[in-house]
């Protein structure tokens, strides 16, 4: 009898101090925002594939990656916690409280207005959060709390009118002008520093033009603006239903 009461004291002491081979696991959450519905979908539930495939690699591993030496800890899971926000910057900032409740501690946010209506927020909480969005707002008026994947849209369109001016051959000025999307992503280009730049390297600025986010017929009308304004390079933002309608239109005018 001594010798049960034994093993059963024994028994409660490893359930009670965990000294048993067993541990009970902790979830890690990541994911967050993704705007799954509307123009961005492509883009948004590739992402989104990447995050659960992470998930289970380190999962199953218990490696942070196929090139790193640390290894995650045994007793912590990754769970992927995603909600479509349908790129709706209200709906993303409600899917933020919900999933910072629930215990999130780095979040990711979709496109650019949803990074806009969320920029502030997070940094006063001082919630990290990944980005596909790149507009220079993440940099002004200061950095926040986004980290973007990607140099910030007019880095990138400065280095290519960087390239196109140094093989320009003609004597006159290249004329530039803006094509754009229509929304928040597209006319975030629109600073004074971008123009500044543009004129200051030797561009004469024409104007601008904006393509739908989603057309629903070919940008005719702002490609003819630009052939009759003599525009040699255009510069802008846009995701795949609106460029790939607007290259093809392009290329038959």
């Amino acid at each position: 009898m001594k010798r049960l009461a034994s093993v059963i004291l024994f028994s409660s002491l490893l359930l009670v101090f965990g000294l048993g081979t067993s541990h009970a696991e902790k979830k890690l959450y990541i994911g967050g925002s993704f705007a799954l519905t509307g123009a961005y979908a492509e883009d948004a539930a590739a992402v989104l594939a990447a995050f659960e495939d992470y998930a289970k690699y380190v999962n199953e591993t218990k490696k942070l990656g196929p090139w790193r030496k640390e290894t995650w800890p045994a007793d912590i899971v990754i769970e992927v916690l995603w909600r479509d926000d349908e790129l709706k910057p209200a709906k993303a900032l409600s899917i933020y409280d919900e999933l910072k409740a629930k215990g999130m501690l780095v979040f990711r946010v979709s496109g650019s207005p949803q990074a806009l209506a969320l920029k502030d927020k997070l940094a006063e909480d001082r919630m990290m959060a990944t980005s596909m969005a790149t507009g220079p707002y993440l940099m002004k008026p200061r950095p926040g709390t986004i980290l973007s994947y990607y140099p910030i849209y007019t880095d990138s369109l400065a280095a290519v009118a960087d390239w196109f001016k140094e093989n320009w051959k003609e004597a006159r000025k290249p004329r530039v002008a803006y094509l754009t999307a229509d929304n928040p992503m597209g006319k975030s280009i629109e600073i004074p520093e971008m123009e500044e730049y543009l004129k200051k390297i030797g561009y004469e600025f024409v104007g601008r033009q904006y393509v739908p986010l989603v057309p629903t017929s070919p940008p005719t009308t702002q490609l003819m603006w630009l052939k009759e304004n003599k525009v040699d390079l255009t510069l802008g933002v846009m995701v795949n239903p609106g460029s790939q309608p607007t290259i093809k239109e392009a290329v038959r005018l």
